[in-house]
C-alpha cells in the first residue's frame, strides 16, 4: 500500500525522495489561464513551469476564447504532466497548492521553490507576485483548502478580499524572484523560446 499512499497523499512522509517523479496527484497543480494570451505565450509559460526546480507538479492549461492550435497540442502530447482542459479551470484539486499563472509569464528555475518556502513560512492562504511590465492577474500559489474556502465565502466582494480575511496573504516582487513577462523568439529551426533565458548570465 506505500505504493498507492505516495501516489495519492502529496506528503514528504510518502515521497522522500521526490526528484523527477510523475504522481497520480502532484504536490502542485499548476493553472495556466490560456484566456489571457496568445498560444505562443501559452507555450513558453508552461516551457517555464516545467523546468522548475521543484518537480512535484503538474500543468493544466484552461482552454482559451478560440480553438487550441493543432502545433500546441501536438508540441506538449508526449509530456504527461500537461493536460489541456475542455473547461474553465478554477483549482488544482485534489493538489494541495494551486498556482495560477497568465499565460506569458516566465520565471527562473528555483522560483516556485522560493514561493513554496514562502507558503510555508508565512502561514497565509495565498502568497501573490507581482509581474514587471505586465498589467492585469498576479502570479499566485494558494492552498486549494483556502481557495476553495475563499469561494465559499466571497458573497458580494471578490475573491482576494475574501482570502485575506480568511486567511492573510503575502505579496513578493516579481523582480526579486525572478517571474517577469516573457520576450519571445524563434529559432532558426521555427521553435519558440524566451528570448531572456538565452542570453548568458554575467559574471
Amino acid at each position: 500500500r506505500s505504493g498507492i499512499a505516495a501516489n495519492y497523499l502529496p506528503l514528504s512522509l510518502f515521497r522522500p525522495t521526490n526528484t523527477g517523479r510523475i504522481w497520480a496527484v502532484p504536490m502542485v497543480r499548476a493553472v495556466v489561464d490560456a484566456r489571457s494570451g496568445r498560444a505562443e505565450e501559452v507555450q513558453v509559460t508552461v516551457d517555464s513551469l516545467l523546468a522548475q526546480s521543484f518537480t512535484d507538479l503538474a500543468v493544466t492549461i484552461s482552454p482559451p476564447r478560440h480553438a487550441i492550435p493543432q502545433w500546441l497540442l501536438d508540441y506538449f502530447a508526449a509530456d504527461a504532466r500537461v493536460i489541456f482542459a475542455n473547461h474553465e479551470v478554477t483549482s488544482g484539486f485534489p493538489s494541495p497548492f494551486t498556482f495560477v499563472v497568465p499565460a506569458g509569464v516566465v520565471m527562473t528555475p528555483h522560483s516556485l521553490d522560493e514561493l513554496m518556502g514562502a507558503s510555508a513560512g508565512g502561514d497565509v492562504g495565498v502568497v501573490r507576485t507581482t509581474v514587471p511590465d505586465l498589467p492585469g492577474p498576479s502570479v499566485e500559489l494558494w492552498a486549494t483548502r483556502a481557495l476553495h474556502r475563499a469561494r465559499r465565502h466571497q458573497g458580494r466582494g471578490d475573491l482576494e478580499s475574501a482570502a485575506r480575511r480568511l486567511f492573510g496573504e503575502t505579496w513578493y516582487s516579481g523582480a526579486s524572484l525572478g517571474v517577469r513577462r516573457a520576450v519571445i523568439g524563434v529559432t532558426r529551426q521555427g521553435m519558440l523560446v524566451d528570448e531572456q533565458a538565452k542570453r548568458p548570465v554575467s559574471q
